[in-house]
C-alpha cells in the first residue's frame, strides 16, 4: 500500500482522478449521442411551423440580399438569422430557394445538443452524479427536445442564458478579465436573440440578490474582490453584441432605436395586447400533466419533484456532497423567478417554458442526489433509484412519441396552432401541375388571404419565382390569368367568379379549424388528370 504523500501514492490519486475525468466524459458522450440523435434524426418530418417559415424567410433575405433590418414589433433578434447562415453555405445554399427544413432546424437542434456539455462548466459546483442526471434530463426531456426541433429562437436564448450562468459561476471560482468578458457575452448574445432575456436578467438579478442577504459577510468579501477592469470587460462585451447586430453592423443605426422601442412594444404585449392569451398555469399544465382522452398522458412531473427536493434541500439542509451550497441556492431562485415572471404575464406560447424548465432540469440533478442522500436505508435508495429510472424511461418514451408519432397533433401539448399534415398535400397538388404545366415552376401563383393564413405558404413556395400575396382581393391586379389560385373560404366571394368555370377547386387542412382553398385552372387540371392516369 503506498505511503500517504509519497510519489507512489500521489501518482496514485492522480491516476484515479484521470480514470473518474475519462468515465464522466464517457458517460457525457454516450448523452450527447442520445441527446444528438433525438433532435436530429427525421427533422425534417414535421411541417414547417408558420412561424418557423416567418423566420425562415427572413433569413433567406439575408442570404440573398445580405441586409438585415429589425423589427421591433415582430421577429425577435437578429442571432438566429446570423448563425444559421454558415449552415446554409455549409450545406452549399446560395439562395433561399436551396435552403431545406433540415439546414434550418439543425441551428436549434445543435444547440439545444450544447447544452449537454456545457453542464461540465458546473463541475466544480454540481457533484459528477448531479451533473449526469442533469444531462440526461436536458437529452431526454419532450420540451427540450421538441423546440430544439423547432426553427425559432428559443433554444439560442436557453443556451446564451446558461453560457452566462456558467462563465458567471466560473468568474466566481477565479477572476479574470476573460471570464467577465465571456459572461458579458453570452449577456449580450440573449439580448440579441430575444426581448423575452430581460426576464432571464431579472430572475439572475433575484438569485444574486438572495445570495447576497443570505450571507452578508460573504457577500461584502466577495465583492470586494471585484476589480473595474473586469466589469467594463462585461458591460463593454454586453453592449457590444446587440449594438452590432441590431445595427447590421453598422450600416443601419436606426435599429439601435428600435431595440429600445421594442421595450415598450413586448411590456403592452405581455399585459394583455396579444392574441396568445392563456391563464397562470398554461406553462404548468403539460409539465406536471395533460390529457386530451386520447394518446400518452403527458407529463415531466418526475423534473418537477426533483427541483422542487433541490429547492428545498439548499435552503434548509445544504448538502455539499451534492453541490455547492450557493450556486444551488442562486439556481433556486432564478428558476423559481424565472418560472413566475413566464407564468404571470398572459401572453404565452409553449416553446416559452424552455427557459425556465432548463433551471428546473439542473435543479432535477442535485435534487436526485439529495433525494438518495437523505434515504438512511438501502432499501429505500434501492426504490427511489427505481422509481428514477422508471419516470425517466417514461420521459424518454415522450420524448419520442411527441417527436415522431404526434409531432403535428393537437394532442401534443407542445403542438400549437400547427400546419396539419395536410397542407402538404396542398403543397404536392401545386408540384403536380408545375410538373404538367409549359411554364413548370414559372406559373403564376395567385395567394389572396389574411397574413394569419398566408403563412407558411412562402416556405413552400419558395421554389416558384412567380407568386404574388395579396390580403384584400381587389388589390389583386387584373389583366393575366394565373394557373393557380390559393385563397380561404372567407376571401374566395370576393375573387373573380370565373374561379367556378375556369378553375377546379380543392380544400386543405391549414390548421386546426383552418381552410385553405386552391384553384387550378382547368387546362392544367385536365393534364394533372391525364398525368395521373398514365401513370395507373
Amino acid at each position: 500500500m503506498p505511503v500517504p504523500d509519497s510519489p507512489d501514492h500521489l501518482s496514485s490519486i492522480h491516476n484515479s482522478q484521470f480514470a473518474i475525468r475519462n468515465w464522466q466524459s464517457a458517460i457525457f458522450l454516450l448523452i450527447c449521442i442520445l441527446g444528438l440523435w433525438l433532435r436530429v434524426w427525421q427533422l425534417d418530418l414535421r411541417p414547417m411551423h408558420h412561424d418557423e417559415a416567418n423566420q425562415a424567410v427572413r433569413t433567406g433575405i439575408l442570404l440573398e440580399t445580405g441586409v438585415y433590418r429589425y423589427d421591433p414589433a415582430d421577429h425577435h433578434g437578429p442571432s438566429l438569422y446570423y448563425l444559421s447562415l454558415p449552415f446554409v453555405w455549409a450545406s452549399g445554399g446560395r439562395s433561399f430557394a436551396s435552403t431545406t427544413e433540415v439546414t434550418l432546424r439543425l441551428v436549434p437542434a445543435l444547440f439545444g445538443v450544447a447544452l449537454i456539455p456545457m453542464l461540465l462548466a458546473l463541475r466544480r459546483g454540481l457533484s459528477g452524479v448531479a451533473l449526469a442526471v442533469a444531462a440526461v434530463l436536458t437529452a431526454i426531456s419532450p420540451a427540450m427536445v421538441f423546440f430544439s426541433r423547432f426553427y425559432i429562437q428559443e433554444m439560442l436564448l436557453v443556451f446564451f442564458t446558461f453560457g452566462a450562468l456558467a462563465c458567471g459561476w466560473l468568474y466566481f471560482l477565479r477572476r479574470s478579465a476573460s471570464r467577465a468578458a465571456a459572461c458579458g457575452l453570452f449577456l449580450g448574445l440573449m439580448f440579441a436573440t430575444k426581448e423575452t432575456s430581460v426576464l432571464a436578467y431579472t430572475a439572475m438579478g433575484a438569485g444574486l440578490l438572495a445570495l447576497l442577504l443570505s450571507d452578508r459577510r460573504q457577500a461584502m468579501n466577495w465583492l470586494s474582490t471585484l476589480r473595474c477592469q473586469h466589469v467594463g470587460w462585461l458591460v463593454f462585451s454586453a453592449l457590444a453584441v446587440p449594438v452590432v447586430l441590431f445595427s447590421s453592423f453598422f450600416t443601419h443605426p436606426a435599429g439601435l432605436v428600435d431595440m429600445f422601442r421594442s421595450f415598450a412594444i413586448y411590456f403592452f404585449r405581455g399585459l394583455g395586447d396579444s392574441l396568445h392569451l392563456h391563464p397562470w398555469y398554461f406553462y404548468l399544465k403539460p409539465l406536471l400533466y395533460q390529457y386530451e382522452g386520447r394518446g400518452p398522458h403527458w407529463s415531466e412531473a418526475v423534473i418537477l419533484a426533483l427541483a422542487l427536493i433541490a429547492i428545498v434541500v439548499a435552503w434548509l439542509r445544504p448538502n455539499p456532497a451534492a453541490g455547492n451550497t450557493r450556486l444551488v441556492r442562486f439556481l433556486a431562485v432564478y428558476a423559481v423567478v424565472l418560472t413566475v415572471l413566464y407564468s404571470v404575464i398572459s401572453h404565452k406560447t409553449p416553446w416559452c417554458l424552455t427557459s425556465f424548465h432548463h433551471g428546473l432540469i439542473i435543479l432535477a440533478g442535485f435534487g436526485a442526489v439529495a433525494a438518495v442522500d437523505l434515504a438512511r436505508r438501502g432499501w429505500i435508495r434501492a426504490l427511489i433509484g427505481i422509481l428514477l429510472a422508471a419516470g425517466f424511461s417514461h420521459l424518454a418514451w415522450l420524448s419520442a412519441q411527441a417527436n415522431f408519432r404526434y409531432f403535428a397533433d393537437p394532442v401534443n401539448p407542445y403542438v400549437y396552432a400547427h400546419t396539419n399534415l395536410d397542407f402538404l398535400n396542398l403543397v404536392k397538388r401545386v408540384e403536380q401541375v408545375a410538373r404538367v404545366a409549359p411554364e413548370g415552376r414559372g406559373l403564376l401563383i395567385e395567394v389572396v388571404a389574411d397574413p394569419y393564413s398566408m403563412w407558411p405558404l412562402p416556405w413552400y413556395l419558395r421554389r416558384f419565382p412567380k407568386v404574388g400575396y395579396w390580403e384584400d382581393p381587389a388589390q389583386v391586379p387584373k389583366g393575366h390569368v394565373p394557373g393557380i389560385v390559393i385563397t380561404t373560404p372567407e376571401l374566395q366571394p370576393q375573387l373573380s367568379a370565373g374561379l367556378d368555370t375556369d378553375f377546379q377547386g380543392e380544400f386543405y387542412g391549414l390548421r386546426p379549424s383552418v381552410l385553405m382553398l386552391i384553384y387550378i385552372r382547368r387546362d392544367l387540371w385536365e393534364r394533372v388528370l391525364e398525368s395521373q392516369s398514365g401513370k395507373r
